[in-house]
């Protein structure tokens, strides 16, 4: 398990092709992806999905499961 966890982090974005897109049938979506943040800046994302109710769950999930202070919603930040 991870130590030293920071945060939950909640981003999102719409897929583009970039040569390198293992799922094309994403490409045009719009995504969102929720990591886990640890103190020194590492990050692993945990969850991706395209809807926003269940980014915000699993987020929460995260949050519990890793003892996360706090979970940090960088697509309200972005609007």
């Amino acid at each position: 398990m991870m130590k030293n966890v920071s945060h939950i982090e909640i981003e999102g974005g719409t897929v583009i092709a970039d040569g390198n897109c293992s799922l094309p049938t994403f490409i045009g979506q719009y995504r969102y992806y929720v990591s886990v943040i640890e103190g020194d800046g590492g990050r692993i994302c945990m969850w991706d999905g395209d809807d926003y109710a269940d980014a915000l769950m699993e987020a929460d999930e995260l949050k519990t499961s890793f003892s996360a202070r706090r979970v940090v919603d960088m697509t309200v930040m972005a609007a």
